[in-house]
């Protein structure tokens, strides 16, 4: 059985990953979004998050993921906006934002104020 206190950080931590998901699909449905586009979106919505936060150990914990995501925005990584370059540079790409995602799973419900993206 599930505390209600862990149930509320969970919902708090889906609420931030929904946040950025909506971000992502909101501008995919304005036109399609390539990946490093999009992963270059989330990054800026971390940043912007983390400067409203309020804990210093939340705020590091976004800038922490927002550093994740630059590492995998850096343009050795891809060809164009669309295709990484091989080998091996898709699984790097797909573990730091597996590290970033995690990151955001341990920010507290609460703590982070939740606004639209622009």
């Amino acid at each position: 059985m599930v505390s209600r206190a862990r149930l509320a950080a969970r919902l708090g931590s889906a609420s931030l990953l929904a946040l950025l998901g909506a971000a992502w699909i909101a501008a995919g449905a304005k036109a399609a979004v390539a990946p490093l586009t999009g992963l270059g979106q989330a990054r800026s919505e971390l940043s912007a998050l983390a400067q409203g936060a309020a804990p210093a150990a939340v705020r590091q914990q976004l800038e922490s993921a927002s550093g994740d995501l630059a590492g995998v925005t850096a343009s050795w990584l891809w060809i164009d906006q669309s295709h990484l370059i091989a080998p091996g540079h898709g699984g790097v790409v797909f573990a730091a934002t597996r590290v970033a995602l995690r990151a955001l799973e341990r920010v507290p419900a609460g703590s982070v104020p939740l606004r639209p993206s622009s």
